[in-house]
C-alpha cells in the first residue's frame, strides 16, 4: 500500500507539472492573441519600415514565434533591428534561439538569410553618462536589477535560471559597462542590500520569482520608474535618429523590440516616412 500511494503521488505531481507547464505556454499564446498583431507598417514610396507587434517570450509553444517568422520571410528585410543584442553571439540553433527570447529568434532569422543586423540600444556608458546627473548609482542598478529580475520570472517557465549566480554576473557585466568609476566588489549580497530598501527583505535563491519586481519600475512617480522612463526616453531617441541614419542605406528595415515604444515614437517614425 505504500508503494502504491508512493507511485500515486509521483504521477499526481507529474500531472500538476505538466498542467502547469501547459497553463503557462497557453498564458504566453493567450498574451500574443491579445497584445500582438496589428504591425506598424509605414511606406515613403522609396523605403518601408515594419515594426513586429509581439510580446516577451521564450516560449516554443507560442504562435507567435510561427508568426514572427511568416511575416519576416513575407517582408524580406535588408536591415533587421532588434532589442537587446549589445554584444551578444547569434544563436545559430533555431530552437535554442526560442528559449533564449524574441529578439534571440529575430537575430537568428537574420543570420540564417545573410541580413544585415543591429541592436538599437545605445551604449550603456552612453546611458549611464545622462543617467548619473540625476541619479544614484545603487538606484539606477536596482531599476535594471528590478527589470531583469522581471524578464528572467517569465523565462524560467522555460529554461532553469540560477538566480545568485546570473544576476551577479549580470550586474557585474553592467556595472563595468557603465561606471568606469565604480570601485565596489558586486557579489550577491552587494544585489541584496541595493534591493532591500525598496523590498523591505533580502532576495533569495528561494523567493526571487515571488517578488513583485515589475511593480518597482513601473509605479508612477517612484524613484525607479523615473529612472525607467529616463532610459526608455533615451531609446526611443536613439532608434528614431539610428532610424533616419539608415534609412537611406536601407530600403526594407524590420524591428522587434517592446511594441511600446512604437506607440510612443509612431508620429516621429510616421514623420520620418512621409
Amino acid at each position: 500500500m505504500k508503494y502504491i500511494f508512493f507511485k500515486t503521488s509521483i504521477i499526481i505531481t507529474l500531472i500538476i507539472i505538466i498542467t502547469s507547464f501547459s497553463s503557462f505556454c497557453k498564458n504566453d499564446t493567450k498574451l500574443y492573441l491579445r497584445k500582438g498583431g496589428n504591425h506598424l507598417y509605414l511606406n515613403d514610396g522609396n523605403s518601408e519600415l515594419f515594426w513586429f507587434n509581439g510580446v516577451h517570450s521564450n516560449d516554443p509553444n507560442n504562435i507567435m514565434f510561427k508568426e514572427l517568422e511568416n511575416e519576416f520571410n513575407n517582408y524580406v528585410p535588408d536591415l533587421v533591428l532588434v532589442e537587446g543584442y549589445r554584444d551578444k553571439n547569434i544563436e545559430l540553433d533555431r530552437n535554442k534561439s526560442i528559449l533564449k527570447g524574441e529578439s534571440s529568434f529575430t537575430a537568428y532569422l537574420a543570420n540564417k538569410y545573410k541580413i544585415d543586423f543591429l541592436t538599437v540600444e545605445p551604449s550603456e556608458q552612453y546611458i549611464a553618462n545622462i543617467l548619473k546627473s540625476k541619479y544614484e548609482t545603487k538606484d539606477i542598478q536596482a531599476m535594471i536589477t528590478f527589470r531583469q529580475l522581471r524578464q528572467w520570472q517569465r523565462e524560467s517557465r522555460n529554461r532553469i535560471i540560477i538566480f545568485d549566480e546570473m544576476i551577479t554576473g549580470f550586474i557585474h557585466k553592467h556595472t563595468e559597462r557603465m561606471f568606469e568609476d565604480f570601485n565596489l566588489t558586486i557579489d550577491f549580497l552587494y544585489i541584496q542590500d541595493i534591493l532591500e530598501p525598496y523590498l523591505g527583505y533580502k532576495i533569495t535563491n528561494e523567493n526571487w520569482l515571488k517578488v513583485p519586481a515589475r511593480k518597482f519600475y513601473k509605479r508612477k512617480s517612484s524613484k525607479l520608474n523615473k529612472i525607467s522612463l529616463s532610459v526608455s526616453d533615451i531609446r526611443n531617441n536613439y532608434l528614431i535618429n539610428l532610424i533616419k541614419e539608415k534609412k537611406n542605406k536601407y530600403h526594407k528595415i524590420f524591428i522587434m523590440m517592446g511594441f511600446d515604444h512604437a506607440k510612443v515614437i509612431k508620429k516621429d517614425l510616421t514623420k520620418i516616412y512621409e
